[in-house]
Order: structure tokens, then sequence, then C-alpha cells
């Protein structure tokens, strides 16, 4: 990061895999908010195809390294991704996500697939990739 990087501490870090990241259907949900850079997982995750979006999944004996964006997001933002991503309705978790590289040693949450995912295909660890065949 550079130093015009630095987040500012008030704000939560996300960590975008799916239609949040740049350029993603639901990417305005992040507009005016600070964009960190790119990232990848350690390789103790998955994602899997719900349809028009993914899910990640913990996998921490056969996981994969999921690419996607680190973003500062203020408190109200937040609360408006929790809404988005259906956190009461326990559609997804917003939780810890343990990441490599610049980030490893920042608390970065991610929104993680809650329903029984075991019928849903492990796709590309990359939305985009995947998203774009």
């Amino acid at each position: 990061m550079f130093p015009h990087d630095t987040p500012d501490p008030a704000r939560t870090l996300i960590f975008a895999y799916g239609t949040l990241m740049r350029g993603e259907c639901r990417h305005q949900y992040l507009d005016n908010q600070q964009f960190l850079g790119e990232a990848l997982t350690l390789p103790k995750y998955r994602l899997v195809n719900c349809g028009t979006y993914p899910g990640l999944l913990d996998a921490p004996e056969s996981g994969q390294s999921v690419y996607g964006e680190v973003w500062a997001v203020s408190a109200a933002c937040k609360r408006v991704l929790d809404e988005v991503e259906g956190v009461d309705d326990k559609l997804y978790e917003a939780r810890t996500v343990q990441l490599g590289s610049q980030f490893a040693a920042s608390p970065v949450i991610a929104y993680f697939y809650l329903p029984d995912a075991s019928a849903l295909p492990v796709i590309d660890p990359d939305w985009r990739k995947f998203s774009s065949t």
C-alpha cells in the first residue's frame, strides 16, 4: 500500500470477491469508498455458483486462493452492504477472511455464504473469469 492508501481507522476493510467488485453489477454500493487494492485469500476457501452471484465458503482442507478487492468502507456503507448481502436473512455472514500479501496483518471481513451449498458447483476462484464464460 502507498501512504495515501492508508485506510481511515474508523472504516471497515471489506474483501469483495464477486458482484461488489469494480465493473460488476453491485459495485455501485462501493461508490465513494476507498479502494485499497487487489488481493488473494490464503488457500482456505472456495467459491460456489449461486446462479448470478458467487458464494464464499470455508474449505480449510481443500481450499483455493480466491481473488478479490479490498475496500475501506464507512459504517454507513457497511450497514447497506449487510442489507444488500442478506445478513439479517441469514444468506451471508460478515466475518474475518485471511488474506495474503500486504493485507495479511489487517483485519478484513468478507461475506460468507450460509445456506447449504453441497449441491452447488465449485467455480473458478476468480469470479470475473467464471462469470465471463
